[in-house]
């Protein structure tokens, strides 16, 4: 919506181009999702549950999740500990919480 004023021919532009896409957001809130569930499974040694815990969600929402980002297989147990274990060695400053081998 435009308004002109007779007088002093100014301009005062009520439309604005959006800020970012509806794409650009669901990638920034993916990235947020991401971030948030890579460092909860390193600070619960992918104990799951717990994760589902901390951010209010059904365990089975947060496995959907690991799952679409790459960062849980098929099958649980032995393949979820590797994998939080490769996340700890990619993140140094975590190794304090390093479970044992």
């Amino acid at each position: 919506m435009e308004k002109q004023q007779s007088g002093a021919q100014s301009e005062v532009r009520l439309a604005r181009e959006p800020i970012m896409t509806a794409d650009e957001a669901r990638r920034l809130g993916d990235q947020e999702l991401f971030d948030q569930l890579e460092r909860l499974v390193i600070e619960t040694r992918g104990n799951l549950a717990e994760v589902a815990r901390r951010i209010g969600r059904d365990r089975s929402t947060v496995r959907y999740h690991l799952r679409r980002f790459g960062m849980l297989g098929e099958a649980l147990g032995a393949k979820a500990a590797k994998g939080a274990r490769s996340a700890l060695d990619a993140a140094p400053e975590m190794k304090t919480l390093r479970p044992s081998d």
